[in-house]
């Protein structure tokens, strides 16, 4: 997380989500209500500056959940410790629902030479809407009351407090929360407090290093609180898995257990039709009283990706309740709930048994260490019962062509289905593909000639499933030429490279959603630069982790496909004399196998790649790290071309062949006879192999393969 990321954290307020209308004004100035409980100021010294000169002193959460309505107060405290902090010093954000929230604003302080000035009546106030997610087609309708203060100036200490009144009516009376513990900058002081009833009480869960935990009654309530004092920044590693918080979260939730929120969500999700003459034309329209049901189902998915664009009005209610399967056939789009609700209500007409499911799309794994909470998700899915068999649906994605079987894993690992009897998460499968998502055959055309050495590539390349998808976006979207991009690319490998004709893309086969991309090359250099050519598997190379680092503290994120293969058949008139060979590299988040064979005058060199896990947890980064060096070294096969590439020794007609074995030993006494008066005569100079003027560039780390 950047600078920026970590300000607005401590800058914004609770981030709620949507529902009805209210009629107050959006904003108030009212006094600090009197069940706060008011945090000391910390010293400077208690939170070391950022690069811009900002010291982060104070940031205090509490709620009050006791009341007809939960309120939300949030205090925090920066000091201005140079001119660059000032740009952003003196702005405060503040995000809210305008149908069911209101904004108090208690203090507004700037504190310079102990010294209290309140601008809470001459700071610019302005409500914004911004919509950041409509580019996705993503409308949350929430509201950023954003405020400038005015003359802050260095060494000034801005000093903010304000509540947010109103909940989200889609919870009801339960209430689900949380918070980040840690940050990218040092904090002089953290507390979160929470005050609730004893007949609705709170479960919490929070960092067990940095924080203290206190709980008690008070005025006839219950609270608890975490407090911490000068906490550290936290370093976040490149390439950490999304599932993986460094900072920690503070959970506070009415839920004790995953049941819980299944009882809370169950009548929202219950996959039926109301309107049964809807039903029975859907059924009728889309077949879905096929006695296959196999045939139904896929039929079913077809339509509710294809037919039913994506669009989510995530306003009030709809943020977490889903629209009635009626409402979205009519409307023609939905988001992931509806669209998920929709999908199995049509497959319980075709007797089928299915579920939404809840799940994260970064938490992932990392679901089963938080506590129990409606907000813990952000994203839905269906599973479905076909006889024995458990399918996995995504209804949001974009229509897939290929067998269930086939199609990509859902990657999110965790979800809590929401049925009758479903009391916990469960783990949502990961099966390799059944076949290499990315298959690239290149054949390689070697040749020799008065003016130095050619070589001719063609590179046919299928892809699968979505980077079947990724591929076709490529080819459409005109932001640049493909034989631009494409060439690009190889010349990281090729110096010099030149392309032999326009890349081309075409459907592979409907019925597996897969696409075939086809290129041409074509590289010369003069016999001065050597005769050294490099065999480069360049698309597996894309695949292998960046391991920048010697040691992690953090987990990797290991990307890109699951299965993929490349084939490099290299053709040499001359033919080859090269042993077979075998090689495998092998732990417990990838495995990578290379095979080296000659078939007549080619060479053919297979490397196969899968990838078993998602992250590897920092105690195997060592190990890993030294398994990728292995591969690195397998990735690249150097030949030399032209007749002394081939066994003079075993050509047809040599004298040599079959020769006594006298004559071997007499032709090795004369060799050592004359390497010893070399070496006399040179007085030790060593005998070094020349090397090469010309060599294929050493591994880079390129962008991904277009």
């Amino acid at each position: 997380m950047n600078l920026r990321a970590s300000l607005a954290i401590l800058l914004l307020a609770c981030l709620l989500i949507a529902s009805p209308s209210f009629a107050a004004t959006p904003h108030t100035l009212t006094p600090t209500p009197a069940w706060v409980h008011l945090a000391p100021m910390p010293a400077a010294a208690d939170a070391a500056p950022t690069s811009d000169g900002t010291r982060y002193l104070l940031l205090d959460d509490q709620v009050d959940t006791t009341q007809a309505q939960p309120v939300w107060y949030r205090r925090f405290a920066t000091r201005m410790d140079g001119p660059r902090a000032l740009a952003e010093g003196g702005q405060v954000s503040i995000a809210f629902q305008p149908d069911y929230q209101r904004v108090e604003l208690h203090t507004l302080d700037v504190w310079r030479d102990g010294q209290r000035i309140d601008h809470r009546r001459d700071a610019q106030l302005q409500v914004l809407r911004r919509e950041e997610d409509l580019d996705s087609g993503i409308f949350d309708g929430e509201n950023t009351l954003s405020i400038t203060v005015p003359d802050v100036r260095v060494g000034d200490i801005v000093d903010v407090s304000f509540s947010t009144v109103g909940a989200n009516p889609v919870f009801g009376r339960a209430y689900f929360d949380s918070y980040r513990a840690r940050f990218s900058t040092a904090l002089g002081y953290r507390r979160v407090r929470a005050r609730f009833d004893a007949d609705a009480p709170l479960f919490a869960r929070a960092p067990t290093t940095d924080y203290t935990r206190k709980e008690g009654e008070e005025g006839g309530h219950r609270y608890v609180e975490f407090v911490a004092h000068r906490l550290h920044r936290v370093a976040a590693e490149d390439d950490m898995p999304s599932s993986f918080d460094p900072w920690g979260r503070i959970d506070l939730s009415t839920a004790r257990t995953w049941s819980d929120i299944v009882a809370w969500a169950l009548p929202m999700y219950r996959p039926h039709f109301s309107d049964r003459a809807l039903a029975q034309k859907l059924v009728h329209d889309l077949r879905l009283d096929d006695k296959d049901p196999r045939a139904a189902m896929m039929r079913a998915i077809a339509f509710v990706e294809g037919q039913i664009r994506y669009t989510a009005l995530d306003m009030g209610k709809n943020s977490h309740e889903p629209n009635a399967p009626e409402t979205v056939i009519a409307r023609r789009f939905g988001d992931c709930k509806d669209k998920s609700l929709l999908l199995s209500a049509l497959l319980a007409e075709a007797g089928i048994r299915a579920e939404p499911v809840l799940v994260d799309t970064e938490a992932r794994r990392s679901l089963a260490g938080r506590q129990p909470s409606a907000t813990v998700f952000d994203h839905v899915v269906v599973r479905a019962h076909l006889g024995d068999q458990v399918v996995w649906i995504d209804p949001t994605r974009d229509p897939e062509a290929d067998a269930l079987a086939d199609r990509t894993p859902l990657p999110f690992e965790l979800g809590l289905p929401i049925c009758e009897g479903c009391d916990k998460l469960v783990a949502i499968p990961q099966p390799l593909p059944r076949r290499p998502e990315v298959d690239v055959g290149q054949r390689i055309a070697l040749h020799e000639d008065d003016k130095g050495y050619r070589a001719d590539f063609v590179v046919v390349s299928d892809y699968r499933n979505e980077k079947a998808d990724d591929v076709r976006d490529d080819f459409a979207d005109g932001a640049e030429d493909p034989a631009t991009r494409y060439l690009t690319y190889m010349r990281r490998y090729y110096a010099g490279l030149r392309s032999a004709g326009t890349p081309s893309l075409r459907e592979r086969d409907a019925s597996v959603g897969a696409v075939r991309t086809t290129e041409r090359y074509s590289l010369h250099w003069p016999a001065s630069q050597g005769a050294d050519f490099d065999i480069v598997l360049f698309q597996l190379i894309d695949w292998l982790p960046d391991l920048d680092l010697d040691v992690r503290t953090m987990p990797l994120a290991l990307e890109g496909p699951r299965s993929g293969r490349q084939v490099v058949r290299t053709h040499l008139g001359s033919g080859w004399d090269i042993p077979a060979s075998d090689d495998t590299v092998a732990n417990a988040y990838f495995t990578f196998h290379r095979t080296v064979r000659v078939v007549g005058d080619t060479l053919e060199i297979v490397g196969e790649w899968k990838r078993l896990a998602a992250e590897v947890p920092p105690a195997d980064y060592a190990r890993v790290r030294d398994d990728v060096d292995r591969i690195q070294a397998l990735m690249r096969y150097s030949v030399e071309i032209g007749a002394e590439a081939a066994d003079a020794a075993d050509a047809p007609g040599n004298p040599w062949n079959n020769a006594a074995p006298w004559r071997w030993i007499a032709l090795a006494l004369l060799l050592t006879t004359f390497l010893l008066a070399v070496v006399v005569r040179r007085q030790g100079t060593q005998l070094r192999r020349h090397a090469s003027a010309w060599r294929s560039p050493r591994t880079p780390s390129p962008e991904s393969r277009p």
